[in-house]
Protein backbone atom coordinates (compact mmCIF):
# COMPACT_ATOMS: atom_id res chain seq x y z
CA UNK A 1 0.00 0.00 0.00
CA UNK A 2 1.29 3.39 -0.95
CA UNK A 3 0.62 6.14 1.57
CA UNK A 4 1.53 9.71 2.25
CA UNK A 5 3.61 9.41 5.40
CA UNK A 6 2.74 11.39 8.53
CA UNK A 7 4.58 11.29 11.83
CA UNK A 8 2.59 8.51 13.47
CA UNK A 9 2.19 6.27 10.43
CA UNK A 10 4.66 3.56 9.32
CA UNK A 11 7.69 4.96 7.53
CA UNK A 12 8.22 1.84 5.42
CA UNK A 13 5.55 1.92 2.77
CA UNK A 14 6.86 -0.56 0.21
CA UNK A 15 6.30 0.16 -3.46
CA UNK A 16 6.18 3.93 -4.12
CA UNK A 17 5.00 3.67 -7.72
CA UNK A 18 2.02 5.90 -8.53
CA UNK A 19 -1.43 4.39 -7.94
CA UNK A 20 -4.76 5.29 -9.50
CA UNK A 21 -6.95 5.26 -6.39
CA UNK A 22 -6.85 6.91 -3.00
CA UNK A 23 -8.69 7.04 0.27
CA UNK A 24 -9.13 10.50 1.73
CA UNK A 25 -9.92 10.70 5.45
CA UNK A 26 -11.96 13.57 6.91
CA UNK A 27 -12.12 14.12 10.66
CA UNK A 28 -15.03 15.56 12.60
CA UNK A 29 -15.72 18.48 14.94
CA UNK A 30 -12.62 19.35 17.03
CA UNK A 31 -10.75 16.44 15.43
CA UNK A 32 -7.43 16.44 13.59
CA UNK A 33 -5.27 14.30 11.34
CA UNK A 34 -4.47 12.17 14.39
CA UNK A 35 -8.15 11.19 14.56
CA UNK A 36 -7.36 8.58 11.92
CA UNK A 37 -4.06 7.30 13.33
CA UNK A 38 -5.43 4.00 14.64
CA UNK A 39 -7.64 3.36 11.63
CA UNK A 40 -5.08 4.15 8.94
CA UNK A 41 -2.28 2.28 10.75
CA UNK A 42 -4.57 -0.72 11.08
CA UNK A 43 -5.44 -0.52 7.40
CA UNK A 44 -1.76 -0.32 6.51
CA UNK A 45 -0.83 -3.32 8.68
CA UNK A 46 -3.73 -5.54 7.62
CA UNK A 47 -3.52 -4.94 3.87
CA UNK A 48 -2.20 -8.09 2.19
CA UNK A 49 -2.89 -7.30 -1.45
CA UNK A 50 -0.66 -5.55 -3.95
CA UNK A 51 -0.20 -1.80 -3.61
CA UNK A 52 -3.45 -0.23 -4.63
CA UNK A 53 -4.45 2.85 -2.61
CA UNK A 54 -2.93 6.13 -1.54
CA UNK A 55 -3.95 7.52 1.85
CA UNK A 56 -4.59 11.26 2.10
CA UNK A 57 -6.04 13.52 4.80
CA UNK A 58 -8.28 16.57 4.73
CA UNK A 59 -7.56 18.69 7.82
CA UNK A 60 -9.59 21.71 8.90
CA UNK A 61 -8.59 22.28 12.53
CA UNK A 62 -6.84 25.34 13.90
CA UNK A 63 -3.08 24.93 13.60
CA UNK A 64 -1.05 24.96 16.82
CA UNK A 65 2.20 23.48 18.12
CA UNK A 66 0.20 22.09 21.03
CA UNK A 67 -2.59 19.72 19.84
CA UNK A 68 -4.51 20.09 23.12
CA UNK A 69 -4.65 23.88 22.74
CA UNK A 70 -5.71 23.48 19.12
CA UNK A 71 -8.56 21.16 20.13
CA UNK A 72 -9.68 23.52 22.89
CA UNK A 73 -9.81 26.46 20.47
CA UNK A 74 -11.66 24.42 17.88
CA UNK A 75 -14.21 23.12 20.37
CA UNK A 76 -15.02 26.37 22.13
CA UNK A 77 -14.30 29.05 19.54
CA UNK A 78 -15.09 27.04 16.46
CA UNK A 79 -14.04 27.39 12.88
CA UNK A 80 -15.65 28.09 9.49
CA UNK A 81 -19.17 26.75 8.85
CA UNK A 82 -19.55 23.35 7.22
CA UNK A 83 -20.32 24.71 3.77
CA UNK A 84 -17.06 26.69 3.84
CA UNK A 85 -15.17 23.57 4.94
CA UNK A 86 -16.64 21.75 1.94
CA UNK A 87 -14.93 24.34 -0.28
CA UNK A 88 -11.67 23.51 1.47
CA UNK A 89 -12.28 19.82 0.75
CA UNK A 90 -12.75 20.73 -2.90
CA UNK A 91 -9.28 22.30 -2.89
CA UNK A 92 -7.80 19.21 -1.21
CA UNK A 93 -9.30 16.89 -3.81
CA UNK A 94 -8.32 19.12 -6.73
CA UNK A 95 -4.73 19.57 -5.56
CA UNK A 96 -3.63 16.75 -3.21
CA UNK A 97 -5.66 14.15 -5.09
CA UNK A 98 -5.19 15.55 -8.58
CA UNK A 99 -3.16 12.58 -9.85
CA UNK A 100 -5.68 9.97 -8.72
CA UNK A 101 -8.44 8.69 -10.98
CA UNK A 102 -10.59 7.30 -8.16
CA UNK A 103 -11.24 8.84 -4.75
CA UNK A 104 -12.97 7.12 -1.85
CA UNK A 105 -13.96 9.39 1.03
CA UNK A 106 -14.04 8.03 4.58
CA UNK A 107 -15.44 10.52 7.06
CA UNK A 108 -16.10 10.62 10.80
CA UNK A 109 -18.94 12.57 12.42
CA UNK A 110 -19.13 16.14 11.04
CA UNK A 111 -16.67 15.14 8.33
CA UNK A 112 -19.49 13.25 6.63
CA UNK A 113 -21.53 16.44 6.37
CA UNK A 114 -18.55 18.23 4.86
CA UNK A 115 -18.20 15.47 2.26
CA UNK A 116 -21.90 15.43 1.43
CA UNK A 117 -22.02 19.22 1.00
CA UNK A 118 -18.98 18.97 -1.27
CA UNK A 119 -20.76 16.36 -3.41
CA UNK A 120 -23.95 18.42 -3.59
CA UNK A 121 -22.01 21.45 -4.80
CA UNK A 122 -20.03 19.32 -7.23
CA UNK A 123 -23.12 17.83 -8.84
CA UNK A 124 -24.83 21.22 -9.02
CA UNK A 125 -21.83 22.75 -10.77
CA UNK A 126 -20.64 19.89 -13.00
CA UNK A 127 -23.69 17.58 -13.25
CA UNK A 128 -21.56 14.62 -12.10
CA UNK A 129 -19.57 13.34 -9.11
CA UNK A 130 -16.18 13.60 -10.80
CA UNK A 131 -13.63 11.11 -9.51
CA UNK A 132 -15.51 10.35 -6.27
CA UNK A 133 -16.46 6.68 -6.25
CA UNK A 134 -17.67 6.18 -2.69
CA UNK A 135 -18.50 7.89 0.59
CA UNK A 136 -18.26 5.91 3.84
CA UNK A 137 -19.44 7.76 6.94
CA UNK A 138 -18.88 6.77 10.55
CA UNK A 139 -21.26 8.19 13.17
CA UNK A 140 -22.17 11.18 11.02
CA UNK A 141 -25.14 13.33 12.17
CA UNK A 142 -26.92 13.22 8.81
CA UNK A 143 -30.08 14.43 10.51
CA UNK A 144 -28.30 16.44 13.16
CA UNK A 145 -27.18 15.79 16.74
CA UNK A 146 -29.35 16.18 19.83
CA UNK A 147 -26.21 17.03 21.80
CA UNK A 148 -25.57 19.99 19.49
CA UNK A 149 -29.16 21.11 20.06
CA UNK A 150 -28.70 21.02 23.84
CA UNK A 151 -25.39 22.84 23.51
CA UNK A 152 -27.10 25.60 21.54
CA UNK A 153 -30.04 25.71 23.97
CA UNK A 154 -27.80 26.08 27.03
CA UNK A 155 -25.95 28.95 25.42
CA UNK A 156 -28.62 30.93 23.61
CA UNK A 157 -31.63 30.44 25.87
CA UNK A 158 -30.37 29.70 29.37
CA UNK A 159 -26.98 31.44 29.05
CA UNK A 160 -25.21 28.59 30.83
CA UNK A 161 -22.53 28.85 28.16
CA UNK A 162 -21.13 32.14 26.80
CA UNK A 163 -22.67 33.14 23.47
CA UNK A 164 -19.40 32.90 21.59
CA UNK A 165 -19.07 29.23 22.59
CA UNK A 166 -22.03 28.42 20.32
CA UNK A 167 -20.07 27.94 17.12
CA UNK A 168 -21.49 28.02 13.62
CA UNK A 169 -20.71 24.33 13.22
CA UNK A 170 -22.72 23.47 16.36
CA UNK A 171 -25.72 25.47 15.12
CA UNK A 172 -25.56 23.72 11.75
CA UNK A 173 -25.53 20.27 13.38
CA UNK A 174 -28.60 20.75 15.60
CA UNK A 175 -31.02 17.84 15.50
CA UNK A 176 -34.40 19.40 14.70
CA UNK A 177 -33.92 23.07 13.85
CA UNK A 178 -30.99 23.22 11.43
CA UNK A 179 -31.72 24.90 8.11
CA UNK A 180 -28.33 23.62 6.92
CA UNK A 181 -29.19 19.97 7.62
CA UNK A 182 -32.65 20.31 6.06
CA UNK A 183 -31.31 21.87 2.86
CA UNK A 184 -28.43 19.41 2.58
CA UNK A 185 -30.76 16.41 2.80
CA UNK A 186 -33.26 17.91 0.35
CA UNK A 187 -30.51 18.69 -2.18
CA UNK A 188 -28.95 15.25 -1.71
CA UNK A 189 -32.28 13.54 -2.31
CA UNK A 190 -33.25 15.77 -5.25
CA UNK A 191 -29.91 15.23 -7.00
CA UNK A 192 -30.06 11.48 -6.26
CA UNK A 193 -26.43 11.44 -5.21
CA UNK A 194 -26.80 8.22 -3.23
CA UNK A 195 -27.46 6.48 -6.57
CA UNK A 196 -24.38 8.02 -8.22
CA UNK A 197 -21.81 6.70 -5.73
CA UNK A 198 -21.42 3.89 -3.23
CA UNK A 199 -22.80 5.42 -0.05
CA UNK A 200 -22.25 3.48 3.18
CA UNK A 201 -23.23 4.58 6.67
CA UNK A 202 -21.78 2.92 9.77
CA UNK A 203 -23.81 3.41 12.94
CA UNK A 204 -22.61 2.92 16.51
CA UNK A 205 -25.50 1.64 18.59
CA UNK A 206 -23.86 2.98 21.78
CA UNK A 207 -23.36 6.46 20.33
CA UNK A 208 -24.67 9.09 22.76
CA UNK A 209 -23.79 11.98 20.43
CA UNK A 210 -25.43 10.87 17.18
CA UNK A 211 -28.45 8.56 17.37
CA UNK A 212 -29.12 5.66 15.03
CA UNK A 213 -31.73 7.41 12.88
CA UNK A 214 -29.43 10.35 12.24
CA UNK A 215 -26.31 8.30 11.52
CA UNK A 216 -28.23 5.88 9.27
CA UNK A 217 -29.97 8.49 7.06
CA UNK A 218 -32.21 5.85 5.58
CA UNK A 219 -33.17 7.05 2.10
CA UNK A 220 -35.64 4.79 0.32
CA UNK A 221 -34.36 1.23 0.47
CA UNK A 222 -30.73 2.17 1.11
CA UNK A 223 -29.17 0.19 3.95
CA UNK A 224 -26.77 1.01 6.73
CA UNK A 225 -24.37 -1.01 8.86
CA UNK A 226 -25.06 -1.32 12.57
CA UNK A 227 -22.29 -1.97 15.13
CA UNK A 228 -23.81 -2.94 18.47
CA UNK A 229 -20.80 -2.40 20.74
CA UNK A 230 -19.44 0.88 19.31
CA UNK A 231 -19.84 4.49 20.39
CA UNK A 232 -19.12 7.78 18.69
CA UNK A 233 -15.34 7.68 18.98
CA UNK A 234 -14.27 4.04 19.28
CA UNK A 235 -16.13 3.25 16.07
CA UNK A 236 -13.05 4.43 14.13
CA UNK A 237 -10.48 2.98 16.55
CA UNK A 238 -10.19 -0.72 15.73
CA UNK A 239 -8.56 -2.86 18.40
CA UNK A 240 -7.99 -6.05 16.39
CA UNK A 241 -7.97 -7.42 12.86
CA UNK A 242 -11.62 -8.56 12.93
CA UNK A 243 -13.12 -5.33 14.30
CA UNK A 244 -16.46 -5.18 12.50
CA UNK A 245 -16.57 -1.42 12.00
CA UNK A 246 -13.11 -1.55 10.46
CA UNK A 247 -13.84 -4.62 8.31
CA UNK A 248 -16.70 -2.83 6.55
CA UNK A 249 -14.23 -0.41 4.96
CA UNK A 250 -11.46 -2.99 4.57
CA UNK A 251 -13.73 -5.39 2.66
CA UNK A 252 -15.16 -2.56 0.58
CA UNK A 253 -11.66 -1.53 -0.51
CA UNK A 254 -10.79 -5.14 -1.37
CA UNK A 255 -13.92 -5.46 -3.50
CA UNK A 256 -13.30 -2.07 -5.12
CA UNK A 257 -9.78 -3.14 -6.03
CA UNK A 258 -11.01 -6.46 -7.46
CA UNK A 259 -13.67 -4.71 -9.53
CA UNK A 260 -11.07 -2.32 -10.94
CA UNK A 261 -8.84 -5.22 -11.97
CA UNK A 262 -11.81 -7.03 -13.51
CA UNK A 263 -12.83 -3.92 -15.45
CA UNK A 264 -9.27 -3.46 -16.71
CA UNK A 265 -9.13 -7.09 -17.84
CA UNK A 266 -12.47 -6.79 -19.62
CA UNK A 267 -11.34 -3.58 -21.33
CA UNK A 268 -8.16 -5.32 -22.47
CA UNK A 269 -10.18 -8.24 -23.83
CA UNK A 270 -12.46 -5.84 -25.68
CA UNK A 271 -9.45 -4.18 -27.29
CA UNK A 272 -7.98 -7.53 -28.31
CA UNK A 273 -11.32 -8.66 -29.72
CA UNK A 274 -11.64 -5.42 -31.67
CA UNK A 275 -8.12 -5.80 -33.05
CA UNK A 276 -8.82 -9.40 -34.06
CA UNK A 277 -12.03 -8.33 -35.79
CA UNK A 278 -10.15 -5.57 -37.64
CA UNK A 279 -7.52 -8.11 -38.76
CA UNK A 280 -10.25 -10.45 -40.02
CA UNK A 281 -11.90 -7.62 -41.91
CA UNK A 282 -8.56 -6.66 -43.45
CA UNK A 283 -7.93 -10.25 -44.59
CA UNK A 284 -11.31 -10.37 -46.27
Amino acid sequence: MTIRVVETLPSKVGNREPVESCVIFIHGFAGSKSTWNTFSNHLFNQWTLDDSFGLEYDVHTIESDNPHIARFKQCFFGGPPIDVLSNSLNTTINEICRDYKNVIIIAHSMGGLIARQYLVDLVKNTKNVGKIRALITYATPHKGSALASWYKLLGLKFFVLPFYFITKQVVQMCRYDSSFIDKLNKDWDFLRIDSRIDFKRIVGERDFIVDRESAALTLGFSLYDSIANKGHFDIIRPKNHDDRAFMITYNYLKDFRSNLERSAENAELDILTLEEQEDEDADE
